[in-house]
């Protein structure tokens, strides 16, 4: 269920950042295309700060068998 909020979530923010970018600019084809590109580098830098949390949480191994 989280999973499911946190994309909700990141799909609306990459749609704000989208919109806001070719809002600004001027619509023609090959400008509106600078929007996407913003959505695609927002969406990538938050994929790599995710990953470097992840990097400092501790595996937890089952060592009962």
């Amino acid at each position: 269920m989280i999973e499911n909020i946190g994309s909700g979530f990141g799909t609306a923010f990459v749609a704000i950042v989208v919109a806001t970018v070719t809002n600004r600019i001027s619509m023609q084809s090959e400008q509106a295309i600078i929007g996407y590109h913003a959505g695609l580098l927002v969406s990538t830098i938050a994929l790599m700060v995710r990953f470097i949390f992840a990097s400092f949480l501790k595996w937890k191994y089952n060592t009962s068998n």
